[in-house]
């Protein structure tokens, strides 16, 4: 078969069409990726909805500079107050932001902490975000605390499905370091002992982190 006949066979036609759909496929999957894709502001976005619920808050983070800047949904990769993640303990604090919202007529300050928790099931990790509420230079409590990941758990549905993050936030006081108790069945979940600590040492890592930015006053 000459060139000239190769190029006019089916041959070459079902190359071809193979290689149109080929390229056309990668194409279209290229776009549907982008468009898919989740941003760090988007992850931020949705946790911000999460924890203030139909609160309109506003969050900062830093600018080029080191100063304050707000971020908003237009912002795909927000810089938050860390470089890089800090390990504290049985936790490794991620990324922070401060975020200012009213209630009751009051300004509310805080700081919106990432903070993985260690030492759980199989070795795993639990990520919750922690909103550690501040008042004159002073931690003065838990907002609210929301489970954004874990690895290596099984029982999720029950720790989601306890009372564990709200007793969490209900029972800070200054300097307390949250432990899971099985006598007093406290800052547990029956069955889920190793997570329970790891959502713990998540709290335990975000409290220490925001005390240290606060000169120790935590």
């Amino acid at each position: 078969m000459t060139v000239k006949e190769f190029f006019k066979s089916n041959v070459f036609k079902c190359i071809t069409a193979l290689l149109c759909v080929l390229l056309v496929s990668g194409a279209f999957l290229t776009v549907c990726f982008g468009f898919m894709e989740v941003t760090e502001g988007e992850r931020l976005q949705r946790a911000v909805t999460s924890i203030y619920e139909g609160k309109e808050v506003t969050v900062y983070g830093l600018d080029e500079n080191g100063n304050d800047a707000v971020i908003d949904s237009t912002v795909s990769n927000p810089k938050g107050l860390l470089e890089k993640p800090v390990a504290i303990g049985a936790a490794e604090v991620k990324q922070a932001y401060k975020v200012k919202f009213t209630e009751d007529g009051n300004e509310v300050f805080n700081y919106l902490v990432s903070s993985k928790g260690k030492r759980g099931y199989a070795g795993g990790n639990i990520t919750c975000w922690v909103a550690i509420t501040v008042e004159n230079g002073v931690i003065s409590g838990i907002y609210r605390v929301v489970i954004s990941q874990s690895a290596s758990q099984t029982l999720m549905s029950d720790i989601n499905g306890s009372s564990l993050l709200q007793d969490i936030v209900d029972g800070y006081e200054a300097g307390i370091q949250y432990v899971p108790d099985k006598d007093n069945d406290e800052y547990i979940v029956s069955g889920a002992t190793m997570s329970s600590t790891a959502v713990c040492n998540a709290v335990n890592g975000a409290l220490s982190f925001v005390g240290g930015l606060l000169g120790g006053n935590g």
